[in-house]
């Protein structure tokens, strides 16, 4: 699987990669995943995902990133999820994440 076969996805509700640690999946591959209810990319800790994947998740209602624990997805990264519902993030003890309470486990907006 890579960059390319996210074409096929467009349009698609929820993906689950979860243990996803290809290297052949980079930021490249969220850009068909506009619009996108649900996402969990929990337990992928590969490098080839940073903060320029989640620019294309704005509007996300569901993201899963527990114990995702790559250098490569800072802060940054929630500048554009604005609005999200429910983000689970247990298991994510990165000093990079320094304006994140890490002590939550999953955020719920009411």
């Amino acid at each position: 699987m890579n960059d390319i076969s996210f074409e096929n996805l467009k349009g698609i509700n929820t993906l689950i990669m979860s243990h996803c640690n290809q290297k052949t999946i980079t930021d490249k591959a969220f850009v068909h995943l506009e619009g996108i209810h649900t996402l969990d990319i929990s337990n992928c800790n590969q490098n080839t995902i940073t903060d320029n994947a989640f620019e294309n998740l704005g509007g996300i209602h569901t993201l899963d990133i527990s114990n995702c624990n790559q250098e490569t997805i800072t802060d940054k990264a929630f500048m554009h999820l604005e609005g999200i519902d429910t983000l689970c993030m247990s298991g994510c003890n990165q000093e990079s994440r320094n304006n994140i309470r890490q002590s939550f486990c999953t955020f719920r907006r009411n």
